[in-house]
């Protein structure tokens, strides 16, 4: 399974990921983002895989902030609908 981190603090995201290994260990591959910005540019550009996205509420990124507090992001290739984000954690 495939987790994403959006995390701008790089001891906050430290901390997550130490947790994430100790206690999930090798059942996830995690790719962290450093803004929201970047978390989108992926998603729109490729649609999300990731079955888990675990994110700071303040990334610097007025509208990935609101997106995800209305849980409206559900872009996917070219537009589409199509996205599987449908578990996301606000930290």
């Amino acid at each position: 399974m495939k987790l994403a981190i959006c995390e701008d603090n790089p001891v906050h995201y430290n901390m997550i990921h130490t947790l994430l290994k100790k206690y999930l260990k090798d059942s996830f591959e995690v790719t962290h983002f450093t803004s929201g910005d970047e978390f989108l540019r992926v998603v729109e550009g490729e649609g999300c895989p990731y079955s888990i996205v675990l994110t700071d509420i303040d990334l610097g990124s007025d509208d990935f902030d609101v997106e995800v507090q209305v849980g409206s992001h559900r872009s996917g290739p070219a537009g589409t609908n199509d996205c599987d984000c449908n578990r996301t954690l606000l930290l």
